[in-house]
């Protein structure tokens, strides 16, 4: 569960002119080496494995594995990397990267720098998170990077 709060105050203290949060601890911010850490997404080399058929029928077929793959790559995409305030689509620019990588032979499975994207998307969704005063606005980026960055990076309590 991301903890809201949380993300709220972080969005409170997030300076765009800086792209920092400013802290009474000094001025700090997530980096790559951070989701490539918490995340586990590598930031060069191969950012996805060989593909297993997992939790399907033995008899599915490999077009079904693909579309499988496909709509799970989708909802990471548009759940955890690249949520857009919503919990129920994606952004449409994601879909071509979905169906390449599940249509990729198992071997060669395209190389995207993952980790500098979701970092990239959760910069921008902060700068447009601290701007807005709208009280329905909604933090767009990954929530779930800043919760465990701030649980490794800041002291609580």
């Amino acid at each position: 569960m991301i903890d809201q709060s949380l993300i709220t105050a972080l969005v409170d203290t997030w300076r765009p002119e800086t792209h920092t949060f400013h802290l009474p601890c000094g001025e700090m911010a997530p980096t790559l080496q951070d989701v490539a850490y918490l995340l586990g997404l590598p930031i060069e080399g191969d950012v996805v494995g060989p593909r297993v058929a997992t939790n399907l029928h033995p008899d599915t077929d490999d077009d079904s594995v693909r579309r499988s793959l496909e709509a799970y790559l989708l909802w990471l995409f548009g759940s955890i990397m690249f949520k857009n305030g919503t919990s129920n689509s994606v952004d449409k620019v994601l879909i071509p990267y979905a169906q390449e990588i599940a249509d990729a032979p198992e071997d060669i499975v395209p190389i995207w720098s993952w980790g500098s994207a979701v970092l990239a998307a959760t910069y921008r969704g902060l700068c447009d998170a601290c701007i807005k005063d709208d009280s329905n606005a909604r933090f767009q980026g990954c929530a779930l990077l800043l919760q465990l960055w701030s649980y490794e990076r800041l002291a609580m309590g």
